[in-house]
């Protein structure tokens, strides 16, 4: 056994959890930053922002096999706040577009500014689309 065998070896019997893999992280002219777990993230966010996005509203992307986190403006949260109806859909307009993009099945869409979550979008093809809005703080 070589050494990396035997270290994944203690660390599943320590229950010791391995470091994730680096993030992958691009710049964007309508997204800003755009991270992503692996490369086909980045790249699936790099494709959300390519167009169709109103540029200065979402300050950063990043996306992690199916959940996928959209920071924006503290201007475009007080709106979608202000307007449920129209946050509503384009939270769920976002949540179309990547599930085109990647043909995710299931998927989380959250929407926050300022490390404040603003509104959790969940879409399945068994169950359809649901958005949980938060608690104005």
């Amino acid at each position: 056994m070589n050494m990396i065998g035997a270290l994944l070896c203690i660390a599943l019997v320590t229950g010791i959890q391995a470091p994730p893999p680096p993030a992958l992280t691009s710049p964007s002219l309508l997204c800003g930053p755009v991270t992503g777990r692996t490369a086909r993230d980045r790249d699936d966010g790099l494709s959300f922002c390519a167009d169709e996005i109103t540029p200065g509203v979402i300050t950063e992307l990043i996306a992690d096999s199916s959940v996928v986190r959209i920071r924006v403006t503290a201007r475009l949260a007080d709106a979608m706040r202000d307007d449920r109806v129209s946050g509503e859909e384009l939270v769920t307009k976002w949540l179309r577009r990547w599930q085109s993009i990647t043909n995710a099945t299931s998927l989380t869409l959250v929407v926050e500014s300022n490390n404040v979550e603003i509104v959790r979008g969940l879409a399945s093809l068994d169950r359809g689309d649901r958005l949980t809005w938060m608690a104005k703080n």
